[in-house]
């Protein structure tokens, strides 16, 4: 695509920058949703997906794309080795608590760790992980869902990327019967992980630790649709 003119976008967005919930992959999405609809033109969902995959990799050298995925075509997404799959899965009681925004992105995070991360075959572990933490949803199996999660918890401490500060906190939603999952901005310096998704706490006392170290509670909505015009 040449356009004959350039164009300004001022965007408003309610998703927290570099924080692990496709901000990026968001704004990329809508910019090119909108040419679309300004032009006229049909574009399948293919080529949609590949047009916004590659833009993402100039933000993260190279981007897996289910960010790009979970926000074209919503949903709850299940991705394996390339390939993507959406799923029906029910969270029960779970919310997302933003600690802030890290110093570094997840690009430079994983660029930080990644000697170590190849050396030790912590993808493989990962992979387990990831699977373990999809049937323990699938199933709805609480007990599952904690050890899986604790589990990757304990391979990020081993990498060197959760703070001090986010490591008390899930300490005390663990103490209160609850877990929590960093969602993808881990921490190199500082003390920000971007959101964490936590299961088994109720509102009351996930608030109560919320003010107690400064963090917001967001609530997650379940889009079945994908990006649009409203």
């Amino acid at each position: 695509w040449f356009l004959s003119f350039s164009k300004e976008y001022l965007i408003f967005s309610n998703i927290p920058l570099n924080s692990g919930v496709g901000s990026s992959a968001s704004s990329i999405s809508s910019i090119f949703q909108s040419l679309i609809c300004l032009f006229g033109i049909y574009v399948s969902n293919g080529y949609y997906f590949s047009f916004c995959k590659k833009i993402e990799n100039f933000f993260h050298g190279n981007s897996s794309g289910i960010d790009i995925f979970c926000v074209i075509f919503g949903g709850n997404i299940l991705y394996n080795d390339f390939i993507y799959n959406k799923i029906s899965i029910l969270y029960n009681n779970a919310l997302l608590i933003h600690t802030g925004k890290p110093i570094l992105n997840t690009f430079n995070c994983v660029f930080f760790v990644s000697i170590v991360f190849i050396k030790f075959n912590f993808f493989v572990l990962f992979l387990s992980i990831s699977f373990g933490i999809y049937f323990s949803l699938l199933n709805g199996s609480c007990f599952l869902l904690k050890y899986y999660i604790k589990y990757n918890l304990y391979l990020l401490k081993l990498l060197g990327v959760v703070s001090y500060k986010v490591s008390c906190f899930i300490n005390d939603i663990e103490n209160i019967g609850g877990c929590a999952k960093i969602s993808g901005s881990e921490c190199i310096f500082g003390d920000n992980s971007g959101f964490i998704i936590v299961f088994g706490v109720c509102f009351n006392f996930l608030f109560y630790y919320s003010v107690y170290y400064s963090y917001y509670i967001y609530n997650i909505k379940n889009n079945i649709f994908g990006v649009r015009f409203v």
